[in-house]
């Protein structure tokens, strides 16, 4: 017969003194600064949990404008492991109030834990009751606006804020609603460069600007952009091409890619900025079209372009000469109470040269000449020379008459 081994080389008693010990260890270890909990033997135990918020519900037609008290304390008795459960996950512990079926008035309100993450304990509420202020429910559909705090970069602008939400509704006690007047929600510019889209939270204001507490917005937050871009001007491009091409050739066309810049900079110097000139290049001795990058010239300190080049492309083709016959004179620098004669239906000629077929399109429309009669005196009639302008495509080469003779006199009558 084998020998009896004693109860202290068993295995069934090293189970048991383990399981012991562990229970002990575990309650050591669960006494945290969440509750405090108090053993009354190894399987049963309390923990009493501070400062839980106090919720109360009521009927869509009334609004909650007090309550006290806002928290209080709540005892949690049971197994050691139902209150161990509860002081793991007590965050979203409530103790609840309802009041739906009260009217206007302060009313004194049983309470009930809600939420709770067991039933296998008990749950014991500081106060058995509460007094809650009930008041009538009032709304307002406002439009809400955005107003912009600090500053955006220097040298950029804001545009104006864009949102879809049209209107926001307010609601709470009727006495704290009549006190609003507008929503506004705020955005931070920080010096931006760049356009923003941020979140922003509806706030219920009085006339005073001030916030108003205690209400709803419907919805809280919405998202808004707000466009931030430099100070801008567009302009045009001018080319400013010199000399004469070979003998034989003439500048049909000048085109210029782009034809405009868009410039940034301070507002003053852009009001007086029309048009930017490209640097001058010489078309001398050219028999062919060409095409030049040219850069665009800064026009002021501080300013910023869109394209720093542009190409100016030259179409030539070959120089041909007509005449444009019977262009009206006109008179300028007439005085008041001077009439002035020249003899009836005199006109003038012009021969000028250019691309072909440019030239043979010209008529009296492209050029305008004139005599200037302010230096003529009274009762005196001389040469004046006949002076021509006309599309800068063209070259005047010659001009028939030269002169008119203009007679001055005095105005009867």
């Amino acid at each position: 017969m084998k020998p009896r081994r004693s109860l202290l080389n068993s295995n069934l008693f090293v189970w048991i003194l383990s399981i012991i010990i562990g229970i002990a260890v575990w309650l050591i270890v669960n006494t945290s600064t969440n509750g405090t909990i108090a053993t009354t033997s190894l399987t049963t135990t309390s923990l009493t949990l501070p400062s839980v918020p106090v919720v109360v519900s009521t009927d869509p037609n009334h609004v909650v404008v007090h309550v006290q008290p806002s928290v209080m304390s709540v005892k949690v008795a049971g197994s050691a492991l139902g209150v161990a459960t509860v002081q793991v996950e007590s965050t979203g512990i409530r103790v609840a109030a309802f009041a739906k079926d009260l009217g206007n008035g302060v009313h004194m309100v049983p309470v009930t834990v809600i939420n709770m993450p067991t039933t296998s304990v008990t749950y014991t509420p500081q106060y058995r009751e509460i007094a809650v202020d009930i008041e009538p429910r009032a709304t307002a559909i406002l439009t809400p606006s955005v107003h912009l705090i600090g500053q955006v970069a220097r040298g950029y602008q804001v545009g104006k804020p864009v949102f879809t939400q049209k209107t926001v509704l307010v609601t709470g006690s009727r006495a704290v609603v009549n006190q609003v007047s507008t929503v506004v929600g705020q955005v931070a510019l920080s010096n931006a460069f760049g356009s923003l889209t941020q979140t922003v939270t509806w706030q219920p204001r009085n006339r005073q600007g001030k916030v108003v507490n205690g209400l709803t917005c419907i919805p809280a937050v919405s998202t808004v952009n707000v466009p931030v871009f430099q100070k801008m001007k567009r302009v045009a491009l001018l080319e400013t091409p010199a000399g004469q091409p070979a003998k034989g050739y003439a500048v049909a066309s000048v085109t210029i890619s782009p034809s405009t810049v868009d410039v940034s900079g301070d507002n003053s110097s852009l009001a007086s900025l029309t048009a930017i000139g490209l640097p001058s290049f010489s078309v001398k001795g050219w028999k062919k079209t060409h095409t030049v990058q040219l850069p665009i010239p800064v026009p002021f300190q501080g300013a910023s372009l869109s394209n720093p080049f542009a190409t100016v492309t030259v179409q030539l083709a070959p120089s041909v000469e007509t005449t444009v016959h019977a262009i009206p004179i006109t008179l300028v620098g007439q005085k008041i109470g001077v009439s002035y004669a020249m003899a009836p239906g005199t006109t003038v000629d012009v021969t000028i040269a250019g691309a072909d077929p440019n030239v043979y399109a010209a008529t009296q429309s492209d050029f305008m000449a004139y005599v200037d009669v302010s230096h003529l005196v009274i009762g005196k009639s001389r040469p004046l020379p006949v002076q021509i302008t006309g599309s800068s495509g063209f070259t005047i080469l010659q001009k028939m008459p030269m002169t008119v003779t203009i007679l001055a006199t005095k105005q009867t009558g």
